[in-house]
């Protein structure tokens, strides 16, 4: 979008730039003047709000930017100007980290930092909310315009109220943990004089606004913002010094099973010395020994034959599906 061409917004948590991830569905939203993103809520995290002009930004003559940054919907909101003689960094930037608050008790000024509080969900709630705050609820919203400087005006440093509690019903299944809450306050500086700002005429004056939504990490799952995390398959017990996973038992539960159905057949097959075995196909009178099924099988049955002149040992080819099954399930378990 070419309004927000050399302009970046950043939301910094644990002095990193949070990711910010795209809407899933970013088509309702295709505005030439506003974006909507998600970052992931980290619980009681402190943060702050970056939003710099790289050295190619057009300010068309204007006085100043005004960077604002409106929280959970509070109206007064917090701004900075960047002039255009601002240098920072190769470029202008305004950091929004601070709370400001004239205390009368302790006659000082004071100032706190933005951070992620839990928001409280019951099924009633006494909190006197208005629908206008819950709809915004769960959102940083980042903007900017071109102003000229108007008169001096008088700044208003009351702490916005924060949304601490709200009812299920209030919420209307929006999928929200977090509420934006000030960190304790601490002796700070008097804020700089304001000033009223008079937006430039036509799309030069325009506010450019970033909607940035903040979320838990399970939600912007759930939302699709983000990839779910893989199930690992359940660890059982430890066999021979390694762990062992569910399709390894079933594997091995498998392969008990075939075997022992092997030796039934060839218990069977030992009985009689004159009646031809049925599964195995050969006069049980011929048959000597069949070597044991156990852990250390090899891949092929050996049968060995004795005949009226000479005694010769032959591989059987497996004669049915179980017995392919079971010498498939020997060579994995090899």
């Amino acid at each position: 979008m070419t309004h927000f061409q050399a302009a970046r917004f950043e939301v910094v948590i644990a002095n990193e730039s949070s990711p910010m991830y795209d809407e899933p569905d970013a088509s309702n939203h295709d505005e030439p003047f506003t974006q909507q993103k998600y970052i992931e809520a980290v619980a009681d995290a402190t943060f702050s709000i970056k939003v710099t002009l790289d050295p190619d930004f057009d300010f068309a003559n204007c006085d100043a930017v005004r960077a604002k940054v409106n929280l959970d919907g509070d109206l007064r909101g917090w701004y900075q100007d960047l002039k255009p003689r601002d240098v920072f960094g190769g470029g202008r930037q305004a950091c929004l980290d601070t709370i400001t608050r004239w205390c009368p008790e302790a006659g000082q000024w004071q100032k706190a930092s933005y951070s992620f509080g839990k928001l409280d969900i019951k099924e009633a709630s006494d909190s006197r909310v208005s629908r206008e705050q819950i709809s915004s609820l769960g959102s940083i919203r980042i903007s900017f315009r071109r102003i000229y400087f108007g008169a001096p005006t008088e700044g208003q440093y009351q702490t916005p109220q924060r949304i601490s509690e709200v009812s299920e019903k209030m919420l209307k299944g929006k999928s929200i943990q977090h509420s934006i809450a000030p960190t304790a306050f601490v002796k700070g500086l008097p804020p700089p004089p304001t000033v009223a700002a008079i937006p430039l005429p036509g799309d030069l004056g325009r506010e450019v606004v970033v909607n940035v939504l903040y979320r838990s990490k399970s939600t912007l799952q759930m939302l699709g913002c983000i990839p779910r995390s893989p199930s690992p398959q359940p660890i059982l017990r430890p066999q021979n010094g390694r762990a062992t996973t569910v399709a390894d038992t079933n594997v091995k539960e498998e392969l008990r099973t075939l075997r022992v159905s092997s030796e039934d057949l060839f218990r069977e097959a030992a009985h009689s010395d004159d009646v031809q075995s049925p599964r195995l196909g050969l006069p049980n009178s011929r048959i000597e020994r069949v070597l044991p099924l156990g852990p250390m099988l090899n891949r092929n049955n050996v049968v060995q034959l004795r005949g009226s002149n000479v005694n010769e040992k032959m591989e059987r080819t497996p004669s049915n599906e179980s017995e392919i099954k079971l010498q498939v399930l020997l060579r994995q378990s090899t």
